[in-house]
């Protein structure tokens, strides 16, 4: 920087002055000619920072008095200038806050931007100063709820009984009623009362049926004159109903996540109590299955028996359309694989899924096929008006079930078993299973046991977690025939739809050759998927949009893990899985799913 004797703005005799030391009678002088500008940096030489900042203001350098002011280490001159901030324009008020943040004066931004149109970039400079309940607070008054909510779960002020009123407004804003019932119920446990809470809370007991309840907490308000809760689903065009009833295709304003809304009871008559029993006990399965959390079955992201309401993320078109338009047998192997290894968790819990037709898939984020919620195979009398599909409804049902038994895990089987037949077959009326693998070294024993599958009586069908095992073996198989490569260094070849661009990684030393065969033949749901290897290198599906590192500071990835994953490993390889998990080691897929993720423990 040019020394201030320097400036050619300056007159000789002001030269001479600051040469001899006088630099307060050349400031004067300065101001006294109309260069206020000129006598704060003569101030500041001379670290006169209380006379710098007010030549400066009077000049309208607002960011020089800024600088001065921060120099100092003066609150209360900083204050002086914060103030007098508050007349500048909207983007010089914005460029004085973002300084202020960036110096480590959070609050003083905040305070400069309480009445700025925009609100956002108070709300970051309450944030960074500490201050997040005020944040939140100060997000639900200028309708950011969801900034409100993602702030809260931030802070370690979780006893407030501040933080849960501003959190249950939030979730009432956003209409998750039930969210915001439990926040105001929170609030009040911990000492914390206002009338919006008890509105609140009032409101929200009544919209979920607790009607006395509601009217305790404020007898002096009918819950009736509430105002009902906002529509938490927004919808944006009709769906083809998968089970029965009525669907939609909405957005949910809580997550602003895309979501099919199925009215199970639309085609039900009214107040129909056989009708309603039947729902409520598929919602209670759903619940369940749910509760197992598989990536193989779609997620629950709402449920309500009383109104028959199911909401189920929207993951778009099924990978497996039709027989017809079957892919590969390899790549049908793998993705049937996938849905019994679902199935066999959901029938160890007691549980029947049913919702075996290929326009009752869904897709996860890699590609996948994903079964529908356990119970959906209740809803069937209520979808009897619905001719859709009856060819393939009829094909997958097994004996039992045509002839009026109810449908079990058993059932399941058959109709998964059968399913793959068509798809391998390309047609609902080939039935010659042998002949569609004829020619792709498929083991013996796992073609006998699909065979089994399709027996007539239950009893005698294995379980899905042994089909599954029968399927993996089938594609390891196919993939075999195709490439020609040895089983030992094999990774199915069938698993590289188009949909799944290839990321290429290259294992670290400290993996042994028997260990990377090992991963590279593993079949794990739970694994981010390898589509290809050649020696040391791997191929990997990249991740979709959406998905997210769980990054960690500690190198606890190992606690993270869902559970029941890795479990279709063999000893040593899980255990050089999970030695060599980091704190980037976990990917949430946009399916809610978390998957290891092979390129970052790859390369340990």
């Amino acid at each position: 920087m040019a020394r201030l004797s320097d400036d050619p703005e300056l007159t000789q005799e002001e030269r001479v002055g600051l040469a001899q030391g006088r630099h307060a009678d050349v400031a004067e002088a300065l101001r006294a000619r109309g260069r206020p500008d000129l006598a704060g940096r003569v101030y500041e030489a001379i670290w006169d920072f209380s006379r710098a900042v007010e030549a400066y203001l009077a000049a309208g350098a607002a960011m020089a008095a800024l600088e001065a002011a921060l120099a100092s280490e003066d609150a209360a001159l900083l204050g002086r200038v914060v103030e007098a901030c508050r007349a500048e324009d909207a983007a010089v008020r914005v460029r004085i806050a973002e300084t202020l943040q960036a110096r480590g004066r959070a609050s003083e931004a905040a305070a400069l931007l309480a009445d700025h149109a925009d609100p956002e970039p108070r709300i970051r400079a309450l944030a960074s100063a500490g201050r997040v309940v005020e944040a939140a607070e100060a997000a639900v008054d200028a309708g950011l709820d969801a900034m409100a909510l993602e702030l809260l779960a931030e802070t370690a002020d979780t006893v407030s009984p501040r933080a849960w009123a501003i959190e249950a407004r939030a979730r009432w804003n956003l209409g998750d009623v039930e969210g915001a019932v439990r926040s105001a119920q929170r609030c009040l446990r911990e000492g914390g009362d206002g009338d919006d809470v008890r509105r609140i809370l009032s409101a929200g007991l009544a919209a979920l049926g607790y009607v006395t309840a509601a009217h305790r907490v404020r007898p002096e308000a009918p819950p009736a004159q509430e105002a009902a809760p906002p529509a938490r689903f927004r919808v944006t065009a009709p769906l083809a109903p998968r089970f029965c009833g009525a669907a939609y295709l909405a957005q949910d304003r809580f997550t602003l996540e895309d979501v099919e809304v199925h009215l199970l009871l639309a085609d039900a008559p009214p107040d129909d109590p056989e009708a309603r029993r039947i729902v409520a006990e598929a919602l209670s399965d759903a619940l369940a299955g749910d509760a197992l959390a598989h990536p193989a079955v779609t997620q629950v992201r709402f449920a309500d028996p009383r109104s028959g309401l199911l909401v189920l993320p929207h993951e778009g078109a099924s990978p497996l359309p039709t027989p017809e338009m079957a892919p590969p047998l390899g790549l049908v192997a793998t993705f049937f694989a996938f849905l019994a290894a679902g199935l066999a968790v959901g029938h160890g819990a007691g549980l029947a899924n049913g919702g075996l037709l290929p326009t009752q898939f869904g897709r996860d984020a890699l590609g996948r096929p994903r079964l529908p919620p356990f119970g959906v195979h209740r809803l069937v009398p209520l979808a009897g008006t619905q001719t859709a599909g009856l060819e393939a409804r009829l094909r997958l049902s097994p004996p039992e079930v045509r002839t009026g038994r109810p449908w079990t895990p058993a059932a399941d089987v058959y109709g998964l078993v059968r399913g793959f037949v068509a798809f391998a077959t390309r047609t609902w009326t080939d039935e010659d299973l042998a002949g569609a693998l004829a020619g792709t070294r498929a083991p013996r024993t796992a073609i006998d046991r699909l065979v089994a599958a399709l027996a007539s009586d239950p009893v005698e069908r294995p379980t899905a977690a042994e089909v599954a095992e029968a399927l993996r073996a089938i594609a390891r198989a196919v993939g075999e025939a195709t490439t020609g490569a040895e089983p030992a260094s094999f990774a199915p070849q069938p698993l590289r739809p188009s949909s799944m661009p290839t990321v290429w990684v290259e294992a670290a030393p400290t993996w042994t050759a028997s260990e990377l065969d090992a991963l590279a033949a593993a079949e794990d749901p739970y694994l981010q998927p390898v589509l290809d290897r050649h020696g040391r290198r791997f191929g990997l599906a990249t991740w979709p949009p959406g998905s997210a590192v769980m990054a960690s500071r500690d190198a606890g990835a190992e606690r993270r893990l869902p559970r029941g994953a890795l479990a279709h490993l063999t000893g040593p390889l899980r255990q050089a899985i999970v030695t060599r998990l980091g704190p980037r080691s976990l990917v949430r897929v946009p399916g809610g799913h978390v998957l290891v993720a092979l390129d970052d423990v790859l390369t340990r």
